[in-house]
């Protein structure tokens, strides 16, 4: 048996296996870049602010670079590296006062 192919699959079982994988991976990226560009709209529309691309170029980005393109989007959007509002107050849309636990006075 030749070493490329599997018990019972064949040349042609195989090649279609990767067309399979190929496909899967496909529709995961069209998935998070869809994601991406709605969450990015979601972001332009309660002005919590959108860095460096519009939506479309932000999902544009997801769609080509997979995960590391949608951790690139998470870091500047919503991990707490982001400077500004914090987390709770940028998915509500609203802004903290200073009586909140993120004011400056103690």
């Amino acid at each position: 048996m030749n070493s490329f192919q599997l018990e019972g699959l064949g040349a042609g079982g195989l090649g279609l296996f990767a067309i399979a994988y190929a496909l899967f991976i496909f529709a995961i990226h069209v998935i998070m870049a869809l994601a991406v560009n709605w969450d990015a709209k979601r972001l332009v529309s309660i002005r919590a602010g959108l860095f460096l691309f519009s939506p479309f170029l932000w999902g544009c980005v997801v769609l080509v670079f997979g995960m590391a393109g949608l951790a690139v989007y998470w870091a500047i959007h919503h991990s707490t590296l982001r400077a500004g509002a914090p987390p709770d107050a940028r998915t509500q849309g609203t802004t903290p006062d200073d009586s909140g636990p993120y004011s400056r006075r103690h």
